[in-house]
This record gives C-alpha cells, sequence and structure tokens, in this order.
C-alpha cells in the first residue's frame, strides 16, 4: 500500500503542473504580453491549490477517499485535458466582438476564462494532497508521513516542469499533451473508482471510460484540431479539415504547421491575398512589371505574430539590406547576419557586388531546413541558403557574438519584436557591446527595430508614441556613437497606385480616419468626404501598413554620406533612388534616444504591450 500511494502522489503531481503548464503556455501565446500572463496565471494556479487545500471538506473524503479522489481526477482530466479548446474558443470569439467593436466584452470573455480555468486546475489540485494523506493513514499499521507524501509530490511537479518544455512541447503540442494527460489521468480514475464504494463504482467507471474515449480520439486527431485552431486564429468563418495530413482548408486557404524546439512556424496561405487591396496596390509600385511572382497570397507567422507576407516582403528587405550600405557608403566584403533563418534579407545582400561572404546564424534549425528545402520558400529567396558564399550556422545569435572573434564589415540584426524576457537579452546593452567588437574598423549595424514609426506622422500618434527611446537607450549605452532611424516608405503621389485605388473605392462617399493621440490614450476621429479624398486617404493607410522602422548604428562620429549617398539599383524589385531618399526623410525628428537601458540583469523593454491586450495575428 506504501509504495502505490507514493507513486500515486508522483503521478498527480506530474499531471496537476502538466494542466497548469498547459493553461499558462496558452495564454502566453494568445495574449501580447506573455510575460506577464504566464506569470498570472501561474500565481492564480498556485492560491487556488492553497484554496483548495482549505476547503476540501466539502468531500466527505474521511468516508471513502478513494471514491472522492476518482471524483477530483475526473474533474480534473475534463477541465485540464479541454483547457487548450476552451482557451482557443475564447480568444477566436474575442477577435469576433473586437472586429464587431465590442472589445471591452472580447476581453472580459477571454481573460475571465484562462483565468477561470487556470483556478479550477489549482482547486481540483489543492484537493489532492489531504486526500492522499487520509488515504495513507487509512491503514494505522503502515502509517505513511505526510513529510514523505509532499516530497513525492515535489518530485512530480519537479518532473514535469523539466519534461514539458524540453520533451513534451516541441513534440506532441499544447492539445495532444493536454489529451494525453488527460487520458492518464483518467485511467488514475478508473483506477480509483475500482476500489471506491460499492454503490458509487458504476458511475465512477462510466464517466472514467467516456473520459478515455473523449480525450483519446482528441489526442489521436491532435495535430489536425490544432491545425484547425490555427485556421480559426488567422481566418474568420468557421474551419474544416481535410483528410490531407497538417493542413486545413477554408477555400483555397491553408496553414501549414511546423513546430521547433523554439516556435510554431506556420506559413498561411491566404484566400486571394492576406490583404488584395495592399497587394495590388505593392504591385503597382514594381520597378518593373515583368518582376511579379507567383508566390504572392501567403504569409509567414512565429508564435502567431506576423513576419512576412510574399506579396509586400520585397520593400522591407530591399530598404534593409540596402539603404544602410548607401546611406553609409560601404562596400562590405563580410556581413554578419543574425536571425532571418527565412533568407529573404540574405537574398538581398548577395545582390551586392562587393559581398564575398554573408554568415547567417540563426537560432531555429526548423526554420532554416524549411528555407532550404521547400521549393515554394526556396522560390522566394532565390535559394539564396545555398549560395556558395553563405555559411549558415544554427544557434544563439548572443552566444555567438559573445564567444565569436571574426570581424565583420556590416552586421545586420533581424529578430522579433522582444516579447520575452529571453528575447530582450538580443536588445540589450551588452549584446551590443560584444556586437561593437565585432566590427571591422569602418563597420556598422543596421538592425530591423518592431514598433518604431516616424514621429512626423499624426496617424502614429507622434513621437511619445514611438518606441525610439527603448531601441535607442542601450545601443548607445554599448557603445554607438551615431544612430541614424530610417524607414521602408513608398511615395503617396504614385499615379498606379492611386489609379488602383480610384477603382477600389470608386462611390465612397466618406470615410473616418482615426489618429492616436500624443500620448496614446485617446483615438481622434477625422472625418474624410469625398471618392477623390477617400481614395488618396486609403493610399496613404496602405504606405503606411508597409512602414517599418530600422536603425543605422554607427560605433563613431564618422561623417556618412546619407541623403547624397548613391543607391545600387540593379535587381531591386521596389527600391529605388527617391524611395531611398524617402526612407531617410521619414527618420527625420527623433531626439537622441534617452531612456532606461535594457539590459540582460535589467529587463526593461520586453513585456511593454498592456497586460489585458489580447493577440492577433497582424
Amino acid at each position: 500500500m506504501k509504495i502505490p500511494i507514493l507513486l500515486l502522489s508522483f503521478v498527480l503531481a506530474f499531471l496537476s503542473l502538466l494542466y497548469e503548464l498547459l493553461i499558462a503556455q496558452t495564454m502566453g501565446f494568445l495574449t501580447a504580453n506573455a510575460a506577464a500572463w504566464y506569470g498570472i496565471t501561474i500565481g492564480v494556479f498556485i492560491g487556488s491549490m492553497g484554496i483548495g487545500a482549505a476547503c476540501v471538506g466539502v468531500f466527505p473524503y474521511q468516508r471513502d477517499a478513494r471514491g472522492s479522489l476518482a471524483v477530483v481526477e475526473s474533474l480534473l482530466a475534463f477541465i485540464g485535458g479541454a483547457a487548450v479548446l476552451l482557451l482557443y474558443q475564447a480568444h477566436a470569439l474575442a477577435l469576433f466582438l473586437e472586429g464587431n467593436e465590442q472589445v471591452a466584452l472580447g476581453k472580459l470573455v477571454f481573460f475571465f476564462s484562462g483565468i477561470v480555468t487556470a483556478a479550477a486546475v489549482g482547486l481540483l489540485t489543492g484537493f489532492e494532497v489531504p486526500i492522499l494523506l487520509e488515504m495513507g493513514r487509512s491503514d494505522p499499521a503502515r502509517r505513511i508521513s505526510a513529510e514523505k507524501v509532499l516530497a513525492a509530490d515535489y518530485i512530480g511537479a519537479l518532473t514535469a516542469g523539466c519534461l514539458f518544455p524540453l520533451v513534451l512541447l516541441p513534440h506532441l503540442g499544447l492539445l495532444r499533451i493536454g489529451a494525453g494527460a488527460a487520458v492518464v489521468t483518467g485511467f488514475v480514475a478508473l483506477g480509483l473508482a475500482q476500489r471506491s464504494k460499492e454503490e458509487d463504482r458504476p458511475l465512477f467507471l462510466t464517466v472514467g471510460f467516456l473520459l478515455l474515449a473523449a480525450f483519446s480520439l482528441i489526442f489521436v486527431l491532435g495535430s489536425r484540431i490544432e491545425t484547425a485552431q490555427a485556421k480559426g486564429y488567422y481566418f474568420s468563418g468557421s474551419a474544416s479539415w481535410t483528410p490531407q495530413a497538417g493542413s486545413v482548408s477554408l477555400g483555397s486557404g491553408r496553414v501549414h504547421r511546423d513546430r521547433s524546439p523554439y516556435q510554431v512556424i506556420d506559413r498561411v496561405d491566404f484566400p486571394g491575398g492576406q490583404d488584395p487591396d495592399l497587394a495590388e496596390m505593392v504591385r503597382s509600385y514594381l520597378l518593373r512589371p515583368d518582376q511579379q511572382h507567383a508566390l504572392s497570397g501567403w504569409g509567414l507567422f512565429l508564435n502567431g505574430d506576423f513576419q512576412f507576407s510574399a506579396d509586400t516582403e520585397a520593400l522591407y528587405h530591399e530598404v534593409f539590406a540596402h539603404v544602410p550600405l548607401a546611406a553609409s557608403g560601404l562596400s562590405p566584403r563580410r556581413v554578419l547576419v543574425l536571425g532571418g533563418g527565412d533568407g529573404l534579407l540574405v537574398r538581398e545582400l548577395l545582390k551586392v557586388p562587393s559581398v564575398e561572404e554573408v554568415v547567417l546564424v540563426d537560432i531555429d534549425p526548423v526554420v532554416v531546413s524549411l528555407f532550404r528545402k521547400d521549393p515554394v520558400l526556396r522560390a522566394l529567396n532565390r535559394d539564396a541558403l545555398g549560395d556558395p558564399r553563405v555559411r549558415v550556422i544554427v544557434g544563439d545569435a548572443y552566444d555567438f557574438v559573445r564567444r565569436n572573434h571574426e570581424k565583420y564589415d556590416a552586421v545586420y540584426l533581424d529578430f522579433p519584436a522582444p516579447s520575452d524576457y529571453d528575447q530582450s537579452k538580443l536588445y540589450s546593452q551588452e549584446f551590443y557591446t560584444f556586437l561593437k567588437d565585432r566590427l571591422g574598423p569602418q563597420g556598422v549595424v543596421a538592425l530591423g527595430v518592431p514598433g518604431l514609426f516616424p514621429v512626423n506622422d499624426e496617424a502614429w500618434g507622434g513621437r511619445e508614441m514611438s518606441l525610439w527611446s527603448d531601441y535607442a537607450a542601450p545601443l548607445r549605452a554599448g557603445g554607438f556613437v551615431r544612430l541614424v532611424p530610417f524607414f521602408s516608405r513608398l511615395e503617396e503621389d504614385n499615379a498606379q497606385a492611386l489609379a488602383v485605388m480610384r477603382r477600389l473605392y470608386k462611390g465612397a462617399e466618406g470615410m473616418v480616419r482615426r489618429d492616436v493621440s500624443p500620448d496614446g490614450r485617446e483615438v481622434r476621429a477625422v472625418e474624410i468626404r469625398g471618392e477623390e479624398n477617400v481614395a488618396r486617404e486609403m493610399l496613404k493607410e496602405h504606405v503606411r501598413k508597409m512602414t517599418a522602422g530600422f536603425i543605422l548604428a554607427v560605433p563613431d562620429d564618422r561623417v556618412l554620406p546619407l541623403e547624397e549617398g548613391r543607391l545600387r539599383t540593379e535587381g531591386l524589385d521596389v527600391l529605388d533612388q527617391r524611395r531611398f531618399l524617402l526612407s531617410l526623410k521619414a527618420g527625420e525628428g527623433f531626439d537622441e534616444g534617452a531612456g532606461r537601458v535594457n539590459s540582460v540583469f535589467r529587463p526593461v523593454i520586453a513585456g511593454k504591450e498592456g497586460v489585458l491586450e489580447i493577440r492577433s495575428p497582424y
């Protein structure tokens, strides 16, 4: 009897913590502030455990400890196993309500669902140890001490905490982990039910078998159901799955999901294109009509966050690669790219005649493999990762810069937004200090800056809404003397683009533009009337959608050519000399960037999104 109770304590703690980690991971994935909600969810769980332990008397567990524990485990299997499904459905409903201007109700539905689910799992978990102790006391001759039961409980929790991120999550995914845990919990409930009081046994066994059947089916169909959830995340309307493994169809739309130890990688094929109006407008900006490719209509998302669209990525990557070189007058031979495992930035750098070697360092081997081997993705990056001038290193960028002692003429940082504290180290003073030592005598650094936008455009909210100081302060603290912001920017007087807008918005009587106030707390409605004015305003809006921020960082006070620099346009699809000048002009008006310095030891750049903000893919 002694060993089974200790083993039971270990198994139940293992399963309970798995459920809580599932809820925390899902909340972190579906909220804008992942760091905050991961912590909040764990806190709610632990607090509810205490409440559960205090309120365990609601069960007459002294009369039938095994029957009481069977009830607890059945409830836990149902709630914990279905938690991921429930939270995804609540998130989809919240996005639907937000789209119908019921933002507050949408947030209430989603966050209430998350907190209640975490609290319910914690409450039920709190019931377990007192009931286990009662089971141990039921045989006075072989009484088990509370210390040993608690020790087994803690070891089970430790095991779950280690296996969840290292083994289970990369190989199974959230939904199948939850279903698998529910199946094991169901078996435990059945075993307890068989030794419960005879009058309760038939009900317990029936419920246990139903739970086993339901969650076994979810486990088997887990990958398809999970992809259907992704379909609901990216598309409006109902999702339906087709027999092809790993893909879900809605018309011509498809989600292709891959998973790595670091992130979920979704390639989303949008019916008619992700933003057909924007895609058509972008085509009107192409330098030559024959430059259109057949890869339009799909986008890449990492952990649910938009990375790029095949329709619009050319402007972003051309500006990122070529503007820093023209503005600094640099003709690099050796280039280091940190991040950017898709090879699109590398594609652009290989167009520079002076480049002899590009070293690409990316932490995710799955992303690199996809863009090396998938025919569609290779066509997009023009097989850049297979070029003999490119050396690919799979590893952590921070560790590489800290340990590597080679010198480079230019370094490009192509990282995602710092949404958690681990990513924030790539925007830290320490990282930039190491990076400065990797530069050659005339070397420069160019980095993509998520959330940076021009301060001279009222629709963006002005200087106070820009994240300039968050990025500039650690760069300066890391030893970079001169910082030049620039943006991917298109002209708003393009005749062809305006003709597209006139056709798309023909007959429009008016519209309302919503400008953000400088403090970010208010939205000012600006009414636009007349068909021509609507067309011009929508062109401006689409140009804003294409605007992304970058920083050219120089470690000394050398004189840069900037606007006098000459852009090499050979092989470029969108960027020309005029747009090069626009990209620099859009960066005017920024101050010196005084602000709090993001550090590895004091991360301040991550988690700046509001706690009550729901993540959307765009």
